[in-house]
């Protein structure tokens, strides 16, 4: 997941490049909502709390209270751009993962704090060795910013309670989310997850995003216009050239497939995912409809004109059972 290179470039990779002086805030939001490990923001973070006090020379300032304002000011962007961001706020990542990264985040600041609090003042102040110090009143750390880490405790210790309740890893759901490309026709997408060891069917596999990031290059290319093996794919398939190819998706997950092609293709193709778990496909709907990808449920009862014309579509179907698996497939009349 973390190192495969997306030819179609439908979301923000953590291999961007940034012109910028600090790593954009916007890729260490991505890192944040998709679950990156946390020791990997860490590196973004801590670049952007660096301050050098030999850069300050305006006669009479304190270093150290040029480097304290500077580690408040970036206390102030890290809550509003990335912890408390209204994406995070909605759709929050898992507890476990948050109350790491900013577990992290406070031991950073402890260490800054007592590394400034620690040196001797390099100029001289109109109050003297007797003043008081910003730090000295009020620490380091944000009171607003331990207060969040107080409250993801208590939201990772009821996850866990209700988790050991059931015998299960962990009850409750919670989100990941990937900030699109800008050519995408949105900003961000997020899915309902849980845990690999509660349902398989729940979790985002690393071959899902191999597989979308396949499908969106090839739709987005046609015949003689990508790499050789695009170009055999498409000689394979004998896509539609006169309407968006109908795909069928053997295992439906928590939806990826259908949300991110509507999102980046630019002709959006129609997707039919199928599991045999009713929850999974009421976890997809809900993904769907969550990111406004358009979606109808298919049952055995549904029309036929209402299959061949409907965006996307879900629909029951055990791989085992021949009958039932052959009636769904030819009423879909899948390209793919």
């Amino acid at each position: 997941l973390y190192f495969i290179a997306p030819r179609s470039g439908w979301y923000l990779s953590m291999g961007a490049q940034y012109n910028n002086e600090f790593m954009s805030t916007s890729v260490v939001l991505a890192q944040h909502l998709r679950m990156d490990p946390y020791k990997d923001i860490m590196v973004d973070i801590t670049a952007r709390f660096q301050f050098d006090q030999a850069s300050v020379v305006e006669v009479g300032v304190d270093p150290r209270v040029a480097e304290w304002d500077h580690v408040q000011q970036q206390q102030v962007w890290l809550q509003k751009e990335i912890l408390r961001h209204p994406v995070t706020i909605k759709f929050p990542p898992r507890p476990a993962f948050r109350v790491a990264l900013l577990k992290a985040i406070l031991g950073l600041l402890e260490d800054i704090g007592a590394r400034i609090s620690s040196q001797p003042a390099a100029t001289s102040t109109a109050e003297g060795d007797d003043a008081v110090l910003p730090w000295d009143e009020e620490g380091v750390v944000a009171d607003d910013l331990l207060d969040l880490y107080l409250s993801w405790r208590s939201e990772e210790s009821s996850s866990s309670s209700r988790g050991e309740a059931l015998g299960k890893d962990e009850d409750s759901r919670f989100y990941t989310s990937y900030a699109l490309a800008p050519s995408a026709s949105t900003d961000f997408v997020s899915f309902s997850v849980t845990s690999h060891f509660v349902n398989v069917g729940f979790a985002l596999w690393p071959s899902s995003f191999v597989l979308v990031d396949l499908l969106a290059t090839l739709l987005g290319t046609n015949p003689g216009e990508g790499s050789n093996s695009l170009d055999e794919l498409h000689r394979h398939l004998s896509l539609p050239s006169d309407r968006p190819p109908t795909i069928v998706e053997l295992g439906a997950g928590v939806g990826l497939t259908p949300v991110i092609l509507d999102k980046v293709a630019g002709n959006p193709p129609r997707c039919f995912v199928t599991d045999y778990q009713p929850a999974i496909l009421e976890n997809c709907a809900e993904n769907c409809a969550r990111n406004d990808t358009p979606c109808t449920l298919i049952k055995a009862e549904t029309d036929p004109g209402v299959v061949r014309t409907c965006a996307n579509g879900l629909a029951m179907l055990d791989w085992m059972e021949t009958t039932e698996k052959y009636d769904t497939l030819r009423t879909i009349a899948p390209d793919i």
